[in-house]
């Protein structure tokens, strides 16, 4: 889904809801994955049927944040992701789509902070980061620009360790 490869990754989250159809956690990967490709009906949907797998799950909540920024409903979103940190991916999508464009490059550059120090992994890679509609709002903004050139070096280097890929393998615009 980094990639932006959507209709790819929902033929992929289908085969593994019908190999693990209790997993709640396939539910929430397919429903943000429709929110990306604008189908907010069937994300709906997905969100509901998570929610009866894991009621009072904060993932679903989070997915119902995001699905209210869609539609514009602010402060229903905001509401929704109150108890949320920069850990979930959700908040900063949730931000740049209400507009929040400051504290959307503010929860970014605190989860990748907070992320390789605490779990050790970038919560928020470059592909993730070049090809996520729901950040496409802060594109102009400076300081996300700047960013954004920092990760794509932290990732040409990340390629370049490797050494078995390019950019071109691996969904660079």
């Amino acid at each position: 889904m980094y990639q932006g490869k959507y209709s790819e990754a929902e033929v992929y989250l289908q085969k593994g809801l019908r190999l693990q159809p209790d997993n709640y956690r396939f539910y929430i990967l397919r429903a943000r994955n429709l929110l990306r490709q604008g189908k907010y009906q069937a994300a709906r949907v997905v969100l509901d049927m998570a929610e009866q797998l894991h009621p009072g799950s904060l993932h679903v909540s989070l997915g119902r944040a995001w699905l209210s920024a869609l539609l514009g409903e602010k402060e229903k979103a905001l509401r929704l992701m109150e108890t949320a940190s920069v850990f979930h991916e959700e908040v900063a999508n949730i931000y740049a789509l209400l507009g929040m464009k400051k504290e959307a490059v503010r929860t970014i550059k605190e989860g990748i902070a907070r992320g390789m120090e605490e779990v050790g992994e970038n919560l928020f890679p470059y592909i993730y980061l070049l090809n996520n509609p729901g950040l496409a709002s802060l594109g102009e903004e400076a300081q996300f620009k700047e960013l954004l050139e920092a990760e794509r070096r932290k990732y040409q280097r990340y390629l370049q360790s490797l050494k078995m890929f390019d950019n071109k393998n691996l969904g660079g615009k």
